[in-house]
């Protein structure tokens, strides 16, 4: 396994997901990951608890993540756990099957049954979501799978301010893209 090392020794070595989500309040962990569960089991490597206030805004519900514990907890940048996920992506059957149930195993929840081609694939998927929470793929994930969370989300609105979401299909280029190479436009 690879880490990323996080340090309390100065603000930019901080674990900024701790940092924010944490003793500064300035996030919230989305309603997607709260209360996770399979078969009625909670997940445990999707800790998360409602500290039953209101963030920054005023508006939005505080729920803080328990995954990193403080500002030299470091993040999960490579795994062996990825690479099975990815053998069970492109495997699938009842490989994928075995690999879900060891990380099941791994965290104490039931166990996946199915020989259904489209279930395991979605099952893979929601492995990722729940084993990467908050290491940095989700949006990566979303991107390659079709970006069905991005479509939905825009033109919908914000739960507690009522804004309006924008596609996110694209993002700009950073100028250091655009400056580096003169076949691009801004």
């Amino acid at each position: 396994m690879k880490v990323v090392t996080r340090s309390n020794a100065a603000n930019t070595r901080q674990n900024k997901i701790y940092r924010q989500n944490g003793p500064d309040l300035a996030v919230s962990v989305d309603p997607k990951f709260w209360n996770v569960t399979w078969i009625g089991v909670a997940d445990p490597r999707v800790k998360v608890t409602n500290v039953g206030i209101k963030g920054q805004d005023g508006l939005t519900p505080m729920w803080r993540q328990t995954k990193y514990t403080a500002d030299n907890t470091p993040i999960r940048l490579a795994s062996y756990v990825e690479a099975r996920l990815v053998i069970a992506e492109v495997e699938g059957g009842q490989t994928a099957v075995d690999i879900i149930n060891d990380l099941h195993r791994a965290a104490g929840i039931p166990l996946f049954a199915s020989s259904n081609a489209e279930e395991i694939r979605q099952q893979v998927r929601e492995e990722r979501r729940r084993e990467f929470f908050l290491e940095g793929k989700r949006m990566g994930d979303l991107r390659r799978y079709g970006g069905g969370a991005f479509a939905a989300a825009a033109g919908g609105r914000h739960p507690y301010t009522l804004d309006t979401y924008g596609g996110m299909e694209c993002f700009p280029l950073p100028n250091v893209e655009l400056l580096n190479n003169p076949n691009l436009r801004g």
